[in-house]
């Protein structure tokens, strides 16, 4: 231990010790000391040392020296003297170690200050205090699995604070447990820069980028530190740099696999090369360590799902779900609540923090350190009783299996030679770079008679921006006129959305097929004119999203508008013409609904209309704000309630009771889509819900169906359970826009999610029972999609080689340059593949792609009916787009679905064909996604098959339809219950 007497800083001889006698030390003592008192510290310092020299504990020489050193502004060496002081006066060691703690921090010395802290844990180990500050310096450091060991060891020693203990809900990401700021000393590279970074990478969502080389920085500096390579290795994997993955694992510290993030970087690592049975593993060494590892805990669950284990998955789900729900309501949990989480802590065999729960929920915000009850303190007794009952491995051992409800050790550990390397064709895949690519869309919507643009007040010059101006206006693809080609419906809005009919007209567009085709063969799908007035459709509400669907049965597709305002439902006549009757569906409340569809939910074959709502906050009307204002940011209002309309079958609807709980659910929903995901009873609903969880109501036996209620299924929410309610790391995300698509070929529906900017989209893949993982970033989606923030999308074979694309639109809602945070953003399309999607260089898909805009709706079509599919973009700042299809051809077939005894549209219908091997599953879907409608038919890609041999149709009734052979390249009419040995095909007049 270096000293001040040993002539750190201050010049003492090392060479020999003189004697010196009592009287002689007296002496100098007496003389040190009047030195002090004038003034002339450095005599006073020396003189000290003299003393220090012949009795080096001598307790009145070390005090001079201390108070000599600080006086001459020499702080570290005077913490060295307390340090000394507090062996020799246990009574003070406390006072003198804090000091010395205070000094060496103040100095640079972060780690001479942490050895003070150890110091006294050492000599007062049932101290609480000496871990508190050390949890608080950890914490600060960055160094979060470390920092909660010592909270916890403080919460063992006596009562917590409700703010510490917080800090153990979640001990990997940043938590600030007290300021070092002025005290430190941040332009010097340190520990602390390690805290900084964590806090970019997590809570402001910097790009690993940004963050990487700090830590590599810290890194340099701080060889050893196991916290900080764990740190590196979790960047790593979770951004799948799998190229320099290799050179971090040559790179290891000692001790770092007492890290949890060392072992989840492990896994993550794993499973992109499948080996599942090892990552299982790691990931269950991660949560051993740490059983706050929700990120492990979801991993887990997609390994075991890859490794078919189901009994296992469904498990662990049920325990994620808890470990989420704790994290959402701890902050500012009521008694209710913290007793919820006590009881769950309990079961998980976390008692400490079981106890403290308990207590916070007895006390309230009065159960801070320092008071406690006496039931409190035999509790505490009883929880050490129970510790020193067994040894600590076996506890813990017992708590995972607790957790996990397996033994972890029946899985493997990973010989770590496999970790070495990984097959260049896999890194290829991860890192997702653009490739070749036969994708080719063009715009040609002023070509064919689509010169518009949505009409909204939203600034493009960084003027006030109202919230209401943000999100754009729906389209509806139909076929109103029933001639077998696609019109166009668009929302407007501008004005603001609490005037009555203050906004522009929403505008009908026919397509007609006519002599221009001839006239211009690059557009042989005819053209387009405005229809808005003779229709009937100009409703001048707030638009937002719209829909297309047969509310009452008559073969002809209707319109729902969704409005911030009074929604509207036109009633096709079949005439040309449309007539209003919201009145005997809405009231007419101001509510801001994103989006609307349309879907037989009860089972009893007649479409409901499910209103997806935003905002239910009058204040959103009366802020405008410049940039990324927080006053502006939707989580400062109250979330809406999203309302599904039963069809009575009189033409009347009422809001449907069958939806457990709909009614106190609450959500910031964009966008929805439905079909009956798992086979299971009806239709289930998924909505994108913007900074919350998304929801996902399932169908489920309406029990109480009777004679008088004819509804055979009911909706329960259960996103949590089944997986699709939040991404990978457990945090809320800005959901957006939605697409569907069986993305990895295996036969089921599988969901793609937008999001905010510097947050990866989600790809949720559903299992065979029917529970989802985000896979976005094995799939190669999670890095492209970081710098973006995105609006719709839509998932279809745009090159028909069998495998389900990805097209997105994007845009930011804020114009924050000044930050150097891009405003408008291109659109991006990803090709699907069997090992992944790959990002489409925008030069080679055509010159939209290339330019970037505030993107928003996206909705697709065959609008030429040739077999590609196209795509209708629009946006905040430039007109709509209608993107043809010029993409290299591939076999296709296309399905019109017609209910009979399903509900006239067939949403949820299933279509299955089957092609050599090839087996290729398509459905009926009801919202299409962000505030619009698609074309209503079933697209396949079938690349270079030679041949269809079967095609099976799964009927929302429980019909089937099955045929045989049939030509490819092809669109067909399937009427449910017809007799026809082979499909109709689809004509158009």
């Amino acid at each position: 231990m270096l000293l001040c007497f040993l002539g750190l800083q201050s010049g003492c001889d090392r060479g020999s010790v003189e004697p010196m006698g009592d009287e002689a030390i007296l002496m100098k003592l007496a003389a040190a000391a009047e030195k002090n008192r004038q003034g002339n510290f450095a005599a006073s310092l020396q003189l000290a040392e003299e003393v220090l020299k012949a009795a080096p504990q001598d307790r009145e020489a070390l005090a001079i020296c201390l108070d000599a050193n600080l006086s001459l502004g020499q702080s570290r060496v005077a913490a060295d003297c307390a340090r000394k002081l507090a062996e020799i006066d246990p009574e003070n060691a406390a006072t003198l170690l804090v000091r010395a703690f205070d000094w060496h921090l103040k100095a640079g010395f972060p780690e001479a200050a942490e050895t003070d802290l150890r110091q006294w844990i050492d000599l007062k180990p049932d101290n609480p205090s000496p871990y508190r500050m050390l949890a608080q310096l950890q914490s600060a450091q960055g160094r979060r699995f470390e920092a909660s060991e010592q909270m916890l060891e403080a919460m063992r020693r006596g009562p917590i604070s409700r703010h510490e203990l917080l800090s153990l809900i979640d001990r990997s990401g940043p938590y600030p447990l007290v300021s070092y700021e002025g005290v430190v000393d941040m332009s010097t590279l340190s520990l602390f820069n390690l805290g900084e970074a964590r806090t970019l990478y997590i809570a402001s969502a910097a790009e690993v980028d940004d963050v990487l080389p700090m830590v590599r920085q810290v890194r340099a500096a701080f060889p050893n530190n196991a916290a900080a390579a764990a740190f590196e290795g979790r960047l790593l994997a979770e951004d799948a740099r799998m190229d320099s993955f290799s050179n971090w694992f040559a790179s290891l510290p000692s001790g770092i696999d007492g890290h949890p993030e060392y072992w989840n970087a492990l896994g993550r690592f794993l499973s992109l090369k499948e080996m599942h049975e090892q990552a299982v593993r790691c990931y269950g060494e991660a949560i051993r360590l740490d059983p706050t590892d929700r990120s492990s805990l979801r991993q887990m669950v997609q390994s075991l799902d890859a490794l078919k284990r189901e009994k296992q998955a469904v498990a662990l789900r049920d325990r994620l779900k808890d470990l989420d729900q704790i994290f959402r309501i701890a902050k500012n949990a009521d008694s209710e609540q913290a007793r919820w989480i006590a009881e769950r802590m309990q079961s998980m065999m976390r008692m400490w923090e079981s106890t403290s729960w308990s207590e916070l929920a007895r006390l309230g915000d009065a159960a801070e350190f320092g008071s406690h009850s006496d039931a409190l303190s035999l509790h505490r007794e009883q929880i050490r009783e129970w510790e020193n009952s067994s040894t600590i491995a076996k506890i813990e051992e017992h708590r995972l299996g607790k957790l996990l409800g397996f033994q972890i050790d029946t899985y493997p550990l990973p010989a770590m030679g496999s970790l070495a390397t990984l097959d260049p064709a896999t890194i290829a895949k991860l890192e997702s770079e653009p490739g070749e690519s036969s994708l080719r869309l063009v715009d040609i919507a002023s070509e064919v008679g689509i010169d518009r643009r949505f009409q909204n007040d939203f600034p493009l010059h960084g003027e006030l921006v109202s919230p209401s101006d943000v999100n754009g206006g729906g389209i509806a693809v139909l076929d109103f006129d029933l001639d077998g080609w696609c019109d166009l419906y668009f929302a407007q809005s501008g004005g603001k959305p609490v005037i009555r009919d203050g906004s522009a007209p929403n505008e009908l567009f026919r397509h007609l097929r006519s002599t221009f085709a001839k006239e211009k063969p690059a557009v042989a799908g005819g053209r387009f004119v405005d229809v808005t007035v003779s229709s009937g459709t100009g409703d001048r509400g707030f638009g937002q999203g719209v829909c297309s669907g047969d509310i009452n049965q008559d073969g002809f597709p209707d319109l729902i508008v969704g409005n911030f305002g009074p929604n509207v439902i036109y009633l096709n006549q079949g005439d040309g013409t449309f007539v209003d009757v919201s009145d005997r569906v809405f009231d007419r409340v101001d509510r801001w609904t994103s989006s609307v569809a349309v879907a037989d939910l009860d089972g009893d074959h007649l479409p409901e209309i499910i209103d997806v709502n935003y905002i239910d906050d009058p204040r959103v009307l009366e802020v405008e704000c410049v940039g990324g204002d927080l006053r502006c940011q939707p989580q400062q209002f109250t979330a809406a309630t999203d309302r599904i309309y039963q069809n009575q079958g009189n033409g009347e609807f009422r809001v449907w009771s069958g939806a457990n709980r709909l009614s106190e659910t609450r959500g910031r929903g964009f966008a929805t889509v439905i079909a009956n995901f798992d086979r299971q009873h009806g239709n289930d609903v998924f909505v994108s819900n913007d900074i919350g969880q998304n929801h996902f109501w399932s169908s489920m036996p309406d029990r109480k169906s009777d004679s008088e209620n004819q509804s055979r299924f009911q909706v329960v929410e259960s996103a949590a359970i089944r997986g699709c309610g939040i991404g990978p790391t457990g945090d809320t995300q800005g959901c957006m826009g939605v697409a569907s698509g069986d993305f990895d070929r295996n036969g089921m529906l599988d969901l793609h999610v937008t999001n905010f900017h510097h947050e990866s989209v989600n790809l949720f893949l559903q299992n065979r029972l029917g529970y989802f993982s985000d896979e976005a970033l094995r799939f190669g989606l999670s890095r492209p999609s970081y710098t973006t923030l995105g609006f719709g999308t839509q998932g279809v074979d745009l090159d028909n080689d069998g495998w389900v694309d990805l097209a997105v639109l994007n845009g930011h809602v804020f114009d924050e340059r000044g930050s150097d945070v891009p405003f408008r953003m291109p659109p991006q399309i990803f090709r699907g593949s069997p090992t992944g999607m790959t990002l489409t260089a925008a030069t080679d898909v055509g010159p939209f792609f290339q330019t970037p805009t505030l993107g928003r709706t996206l909705a697709m079509l065959d609008w030429n009916r040739d077999g590609k599919v196209d795509l209708f973009a629009n946006h905040l700042d430039a007109p709509v787009a209608l993107l043809q299809n010029e993409s290299a051809e591939g076999h296709w077939v296309q399905f019109e679905l017609i209910g009979t005894t399903s509900e006239r549209d067939a949403i949820g219908a299933e279509v299955v064909v089957q092609a050599g091997d090839v087996s290729l599953t398509g459905w009926q879907i009801g919202g299409d996604g962000y505030m619009c409608t698609n074309e209503p038919i079933v697209h396949f890609g079938l690349g270079t098959v030679s041949a269809i041999d079967d095609v099976t149709i799964h009927w929302p009734s429980g019909q089937e339809t099955s045929f045989g052979s049939i030509e490819m390249n092809r669109r067909y009419r399937v009427i449910e219950g017809s007799l026809n040995d082979s499909p109709e095909p689809s004509t158009s007049k």
